[in-house]
């Protein structure tokens, strides 16, 4: 049989990555590595174990850097295919656009190692607000802090995320979608649903390979 150059034994696996047989299986009951990786193929010695040799091989690199950092739990919804639920490395975000500088600054200001969905919505905003000269980058940064109280507080359905400035300072608003009713000495920067934010960050990852 001629062995497939995108495939990588077990054997072969075990040996580059230094794991045990029971860690990888491990790995495999948690949700960890997708069963579907695991490709019997008839060989010489009867049925051996393959696996997608590119995706596997990132993966365990993944799993061997983030597993000191997060639980398990943790690291399943990081692996999951559902994007609301992963953990988004800084490398994996820049691929969607955003300016380096800003993505860092992001980051440093939630005070963690990898962006939630939730932070990928806001990122979108600020930079939108960014492109269209409606606020400076000290401007966003200021707002950074603000946003970051809201995770897993609010449902993405039926809300509005809204900007507005007094005076020179501005805030940001989460609000029920509908009439808006602003203080008069409010200037209304703008105002987004975010469902259309979460559509917007949805349609730029699906572009992407899940890690």
């Amino acid at each position: 049989m001629t062995e497939d150059k995108d495939l990588l034994s077990k054997k072969e696996l075990l040996r580059l990555t230094g794991i045990s047989y029971g860690q990888l299986y491990r790995w495999k009951r948690q949700n960890l590595i997708p069963e579907a990786w695991f490709i019997k193929q008839s060989s010489f010695t009867g049925q051996e174990t393959f696996f997608p040799k590119h995706k596997i091989l990132e993966r365990i690199d993944a799993i061997i850097d983030l597993k000191d950092k997060y639980s398990l739990d943790e690291l399943a919804r990081h692996f999951n295919p559902d994007v609301s639920e992963k953990l988004y490395p800084v490398e994996e975000v820049l691929r969607l656009g955003y300016p380096e500088d800003m993505v860092r600054s992001y980051l440093h200001a939630s005070v963690q190692e990898y962006f939630t969905f939730h932070d990928l919505l806001f990122l979108e905003l600020f930079y939108s607000l960014i492109k269209e000269e409606r606020l400076t980058k000290a401007e966003v940064e200021n707002l950074y802090h603000s946003v970051h109280s809201w995770a897993g507080r609010f449902d993405r359905t039926g809300m509005q995320v809204v900007v507005c400035e007094e005076n020179g300072r501005h805030f940001v608003l989460l609000v029920p979608e509908g009439t808006l009713l602003l203080d008069p000495k409010l200037q209304l920067v703008k105002a987004l649903a975010l469902e259309d934010l979460t559509k917007a960050i949805s349609d730029k990852l699906k572009i992407w390979e899940t890690v």
